[in-house]
């Protein structure tokens, strides 16, 4: 599946101008926030974001893309539908992987940065909460969003922003998309259920059906 990227960058907040170093050089975002943007120290690896008990018997692994709007799609209209039916039963767990496949200017790693941050300072339920929070706003991408999703969620708002926009921790996003180059994946979503690529994931009504029924086959 190769779905179009779009993206919209949106201005919000008359806030404090700031410079970012990194990624974007020598421009300039415009935030309520008072940061300073310098970039921190590249994050090489870290544990993959887990939904659910760990030790749950079914693992579905979910390799993504922030500018993709099929994966939106799937986080704000199938994710939620799973959490309910198999998350929280315990019959399975969720596992997250970056899959950037960035164009032009689009969000892919600078996103995964900033949902990666949150995860490090805030934990697993705050990087899937954040997560869903960006794809809810997928056409309005800006840094005042960033940093108001991440300190609505008990993270840093600049510590958030300052890792996405120097893409803080893109080793880690590559290293997943690696391994799902690896295991098949071309596409996002990309959806893998105990090793196996589940596939019929175009629309909320045409994803949940063929991920359930191989979460079912694994528990039989």
């Amino acid at each position: 599946m190769n779905p179009t990227r779009r993206s919209v960058l949106t201005a919000i907040g008359t806030g404090t101008i700031v410079g970012v170093a990194g990624c974007l050089g020598d421009d300039e975002i415009d935030t309520s926030y008072d940061c300073s943007l310098d970039a921190p120290e590249p994050v090489s690896s870290m544990d993959a974001p887990v939904l659910g008990e760990s030790d749950a018997p079914v693992t579905v692994q979910v390799f993504e893309d922030f500018s993709c709007p099929h994966c939106a799609t799937f986080s704000t209209g199938v994710l939620p539908d799973l959490e309910s039916e198999y998350v929280d039963a315990g019959d399975a767990h969720i596992v997250h992987r970056d899959f950037p496949i960035p164009v032009s200017d689009e969000w892919s790693y600078e996103i995964a940065s900033a949902a990666r941050s949150v995860q490090d300072s805030a934990g697993n339920e705050a990087f899937f909460a954040f997560s869903k929070a960006m794809y809810e706003s997928i056409d309005n991408y800006s840094w005042q969003l960033v940093g108001d999703e991440a300190d609505g969620l008990d993270a840093d708002p600049c510590t958030t922003i300052a890792a996405g926009s120097n893409r803080t921790y893109e080793a880690v996003s590559d290293a997943d998309r690696e391994r799902g180059t690896n295991i098949g994946i071309s596409g996002t979503p990309g959806i893998v259920v105990e090793g196996s690529i589940v596939s019929g994931y175009d629309s909320v009504e045409e994803s949940y059906g063929p991920i359930a029924d191989a979460i079912d086959a694994e528990l039989q």
